[in-house]
């Protein structure tokens, strides 16, 4: 394994961009969506970053790229038509600590950005050590398939919950409690269902002990001739 997985807190965090067309356009819609402070770096400004900077979204710090800019940065993404550019910039981040990815140059990345499936705060990150964006694209349209657009709000309720069980219930009891409440005839019903019905139903399993299972389930899953890709979705998420 090559890249240290991790999910990275950038609310609030002070964030450089070096470019200003579509591809650092794409750079910056995520760290805005992440809550980043971002500041930019460019000559010229594709319509939709200069509209982030009209309305102040982002703050640009000049036209002409310095290393000064880098500092106390929590990361650095080189995005402009320039190579020698984006590969100095990297140097410079590595001179100072600070972790800079150049887009599409695998050679000069601290770190590198995975193809990501958003179902907030529920995320899948898929990567290809950087080989195949292609195939960590076509990956992720596998796993979004089979991965429910109302998974997210189970996730928050299940939070909002979890200190009320974690007070109820004893160590060696709360996991029976999830995989008893997370069934898969729950989640299903779940995620077409409000936060608010989630939480109160949460609440109701945790109230009657005597409906959290201390045995494990057995599924017969039929797979046809025997190929992966042939079981069904209902299959899929038994298996998962």
């Amino acid at each position: 394994m090559r890249y240290f997985p991790i999910f990275l807190d950038l609310e609030n965090q002070p964030v450089l961009v070096v470019g200003g067309g579509q591809v650092a356009e794409r750079k910056i819609r995520l760290l805005l969506k992440a809550g980043a402070r971002v500041a930019i770096v460019a000559q010229t400004l594709s319509e939709n970053v200069a509209a982030w900077a009209k309305n102040e979204s982002i703050v640009v710090l000049g036209a002409k790229y310095r290393k000064d800019f880098l500092t106390g940065k929590r990361l650095v993404f080189a995005a402009t038509d320039d190579s020698q550019l984006n590969r100095q910039i990297f140097k410079d981040g590595e001179s100072r600590g600070v972790a800079v990815n150049v887009v599409d140059d695998q050679a000069y990345c601290r770190f590198i950005s995975p193809a990501t499936i958003d179902r907030s705060p529920v995320q899948v990150a898929i990567s290809t050590a950087g080989t195949s964006p292609v195939l960590a694209r076509r990956i992720r349209a596998w796993i979004e398939a089979v991965l429910p657009l109302g998974i997210g709000k189970v996730a928050s309720a299940a939070g909002s919950v979890r200190p009320q069980v974690k007070r109820a219930l004893p160590l060696s009891a709360r996991r029976r409690f999830w995989e008893a409440a997370l069934s898969d005839i729950n989640l299903t019903r779940w995620t077409h269902s409000s936060i608010a019905h989630i939480r109160a139903e949460l609440k109701n399993i945790l109230g009657q002990p005597t409906s959290i299972p201390t045995v494990g389930k057995v599924y017969l899953v039929g797979a046809g001739p025997g190929r992966a890709d042939l079981l069904t979705l209902r299959a899929l998420n038994v298996l998962g």
